[in-house]
């Protein structure tokens, strides 16, 4: 048996964690079960396995012998004349705990039911991974589905800035790309950027030595959500103009036409008296 076999190994929970196994007897089952996936069984000889892992043949015997002894395979000599012609190893039906038939004199039909034990466990096994990989791709496809809905509007964020501001970022830019998604990546959202907008352009704008800090580096930085949570100012507010009193809103109530009436009529006799003296 000079070729080495394409199929894939298996190599389950029970014998990954079997304490009571060798590291190398772990990985020659999965050799094994590799090779019996075409067959029903593993007709491979000692110096094969001892070429292929570069130990001695004695060695290989042992792990065999080690692997039958705890109920893992099922090895069987074929003999000719007396003559051993064939060793066979068959994997046995571990996952359900249950020990494989006994080996029958018909070998036919001790190879067809020994198939059946490797499809049904490959089939579990495949599915598993299969579950698992389709599980993946769900998981991937679910956050791209997100990003698509959701995506980040970064030429909204950086016009807005260049509005607010006259200035002429680019939102295509890497660096400022970087510091919106990470605030993005932070939960915050279209609404957040604008307010950070607003209240650092309200404070800085017609400040001589604080206007060149409205840029993304520092709106869109690591102190975010401190200018976030700055006390915003009112609509309208200017930026010069202090806040006034309560008194100055107050508006005046309405006069009483009856007494507003009353009032002229006061003012006339004043005037009349006036002009006779």
């Amino acid at each position: 048996m000079n070729e080495r076999p394409a199929y894939y190994a298996i190599l389950t929970a029970k014998i990954r964690y079997d304490r009571n196994l060798k590291a190398n007897e772990k990985l020659i089952y999965a050799e094994i079960t590799a090779l019996a996936n075409k067959e029903g069984y593993c007709h491979a000889s000692n110096k094969y396995f001892s070429d292929l892992y570069d130990v001695t043949p004695q060695t290989v015997s042992s792990w065999i012998s080690h692997l039958e002894k705890l109920g893992y395979i099922q090895v069987q000599i074929i003999r000719k004349n007396n003559q051993i012609v064939q060793r066979r190893i068959y994997l046995k039906n571990i996952n359900d705990k249950q020990e494989a038939p006994p080996i029958k004199k018909n070998l036919n039909t001790y190879k067809e039911k020994s198939e059946e034990g490797i499809k049904k466990n490959l089939k579990g096994n495949i599915t598993s991974t299969n579950n698992t990989s389709i599980n993946n791709i769900k998981e991937i496809k679910k956050k791209d589905d997100v990003a698509k809905r959701d995506p980040i509007p970064y030429s909204k964020i950086i016009n807005y800035l260049n509005q607010k501001t006259g200035a002429h970022y680019r939102d295509n830019s890497k660096a400022t790309q970087r510091l919106i998604k990470a605030r993005w990546n932070e939960g915050f959202k279209p609404e957040d950027f604008k307010k950070v907008i607003d209240i650092k352009t309200y404070e800085w704008l017609n400040d001589a030595n604080m206007c060149k800090y409205l840029r993304p580096e520092t709106l869109f930085g690591t102190k975010f959500e401190g200018y976030l949570n700055e006390q915003r100012p009112y609509k309208g507010q200017s930026p010069h103009k202090e806040q006034t009193t309560d008194w100055e809103h107050k508006q005046a109530k309405p006069v009483d036409p009856q007494k507003l009436a009353e009032l002229q009529k006061q003012w006339e006799q004043f005037k009349t008296q006036q002009e006779s003296s």
